[in-house]
């Protein structure tokens, strides 16, 4: 099941950054940033669920294809159901980190085409740096807002903080999250070194030619 979530999702942000760029450097060097990081943050989450140890199959919506499978109306694989969710929820925020670094780096050496690798690579860094905080904090909150009724419901039960926090739904949502996160700000310096080193060694190809 996750190589196949993997592979899809590859594809679906290859055929999101051609149509929104075409093919040219730039969408390139965003999806390879972005398949880094969608790998990185799915090697993340099998580890945290691993040493947790809790899966998808905690979730409340995973009954249903629990009983589908148990009665045989149903062969799909659920185990990777939590790293497969945590796939594709990082999968937007991650493209939307390395198309905007990619962008803006190929404006920066447009501007300035004697810019080295260094320079573009510490570039595209100070720009991450300010994407990064906002879009973590999007990811988290996004996964807390879609259970906030539970969260309410599990407030109203009087627990205490330990209880809650040491509950599968709290570790899946921490997974989740962190997984997503880490992806996404790996997907920054990959993404910068990636179109750092694309442009400068076009400027140097250039140079050596005139």
């Amino acid at each position: 099941m996750l190589p196949l979530t993997f592979i899809c999702s590859a594809y679906i942000a290859a055929v999101c950054l051609i149509l929104m760029g075409g093919v040219c450097t730039k969408t390139v060097c965003a999806g390879a940033g972005a398949v880094s990081g969608t790998a990185i943050a799915m090697l993340f989450g099998l580890f945290c669920q691993t040493i947790m140890r809790v899966s998808g199959l905690r979730e409340e919506d995973a009954e249903a294809l629990l009983q589908m499978r148990q009665t045989g109306e149903s062969s799909v694989g659920l185990k990777g159901l939590l790293v497969g969710g945590i796939i594709i929820s990082s999968l937007g925020a991650v493209l939307d980190v390395t198309m905007g670094i990619s962008s803006s780096l190929v404006e920066v050496h447009a501007a300035n085409p004697t810019l080295g690798f260094r320079d573009l690579f510490r570039s595209g860094l100070n720009i991450g740096k300010d994407m990064v905080g906002t879009m973590t904090n999007t990811l988290i909150l996004a996964f807390l807002g879609s259970d906030f009724t539970f969260i309410i419901y599990l407030y109203s039960l009087g627990l205490s903080f330990h209880q809650v926090v040491s509950s599968a739904f709290v570790a899946l949502e921490l997974i989740g999250g962190a997984a997503s996160s880490v992806g996404v700000m790996l997907s920054i310096p990959i993404t910068a070194w990636i179109t750092a080193r694309t442009l400068s060694a076009g400027s140097n190809l250039s140079s050596v030619r005139n």
